[in-house]
């Protein structure tokens, strides 16, 4: 069966991680005689160059390159002509038996150069679409195109009775996001000897507002400078000037570590107490396990559209048990601050004095 996955780059994400462990797995698949049995095509709009995630040799790795920002209304049609037009060749020229897109605008370019093919399109749909911010165009374009793929993969349960009540979707199915540890080793290797001996809290993410790497800095600010804690923050993205910025004018300098990318993310969450996820929406969360203790390959998530102020998620899983606390917004959805810290780790000052926010 050959299968052709879209989406717009494998660089730093969630998204990106998930679809270059999907399309690697898939491709090593053989049957009983050694015959393989997917035919796997990764296509993406940016170059290969851009890549941060290892693939399997018998993955088939291709660009479009047509990842230009459009700097105005007139380059944003014609560039979007032109993802469409390539795309439409390019499945028309490789001919897959199923066409799988990840994220919301490979989704409608997808549904759009495949009309008329007759080839099924399976999109996911990986955040909570009343929260996600991706214009009203694109917003309308979902709804309408939606009901045109052969399945609309929800990574949450939310997301799927989201889409079935208010778009009245009847081709969702939901499949978590799943993970594996330890996480695969690859370039560039970071040594965490860099922080010392001191006690370790994470951020992991995109510098963007989605992930709120400012809503980290905000909160770690409440710990006293005397308290042995420090905050490595390991991304990039739109916000990083602000982030440094705002690193400076809070005067954490000394206590903030920026890290743009790391190949060795295992190595920093074994040595993390705590990691910090302040996201303002996801469909659900892939929560790691620091200093884990899991057997490989556990896996374990948090619905975000709970509300909760303290949930014990690792009870089943090894005798390891995990706090979570999250902030909710007034529409009582989770926006603010996951914090995952093994049973038996003081929470530091700075969390004591951020629990009385919460709301449970």
């Amino acid at each position: 069966m050959r299968l052709l996955f879209y989406i717009h780059s494998l660089s730093a994400g969630g998204a990106e991680r998930v679809i270059s462990k999907l399309t690697s797995h898939l491709a090593a698949e053989c049957d009983s005689q050694g015959e393989r049995q997917y035919d796997v095509t990764l296509l993406t709009q940016a170059p290969l160059g851009s890549d941060r995630y290892p693939l399997h040799p018998a993955v088939q790795r291709q660009s479009l390159l047509t990842g230009q920002v459009s700097r105005n209304l007139a380059e944003a049609v014609f560039n979007n002509l032109r993802r469409i037009w390539r795309l439409r060749r390019e499945i028309r020229q490789s001919k897959p038996d199923v066409v799988i897109a990840f994220m919301p605008t490979a989704n409608i370019l997808s549904l759009i150069a495949t009309t008329g093919l007759g080839i099924p399109v399976l999109v996911s749909e990986r955040n909570y679409p009343p929260c996600s911010r991706i214009g009203g165009l694109r917003r309308w374009l979902q709804q309408r195109l939606y009901p045109r793929a052969h399945t609309v993969v929800a990574v949450s349960q939310g997301i799927a009775r989201w889409l079935e009540a208010h778009w009245q979707l009847q081709n969702v199915v939901t499949i978590a996001n799943g993970t594996s540890l330890p996480l695969p080793l690859t370039d560039p290797v970071v040594s965490t000897d860099q922080v010392g001996d001191a006690r370790l809290i994470l951020f992991v993410g995109r510098m963007v507002e989605q992930k709120q790497p400012l809503t980290a800095l905000e909160v770690f600010a409440h710990l006293r400078t005397d308290d042995d804690w420090r905050l490595v923050m390991i991304g990039r993205g739109p916000l990083s000037d602000q982030v440094a910025q705002e690193i400076e004018r809070r005067r954490l300098s000394g206590r903030v570590h920026r890290i743009e990318h790391v190949g060795n993310l295992q190595d920093w969450l074994e040595r993390s107490e705590i990691l910090l996820f302040p996201s303002r929406y996801e469909g659900r969360v892939l929560v790691f396990t620091p200093r884990s203790r899991l057997k490989p390959n556990a896996r374990f998530q948090v619905e975000v559209a709970t509300i909760f102020l303290y949930h014990d998620i690792g009870g089943h899983l090894g005798g390891s048990k995990y706090r979570v606390f999250g902030l909710v917004n007034g529409k009582g959805f989770v926006n603010a601050l996951f914090v995952v810290g093994m049973a038996g780790v003081d929470l530091p000052p700075f969390l004591h004095f951020f629990q009385g926010k919460l709301v449970g």
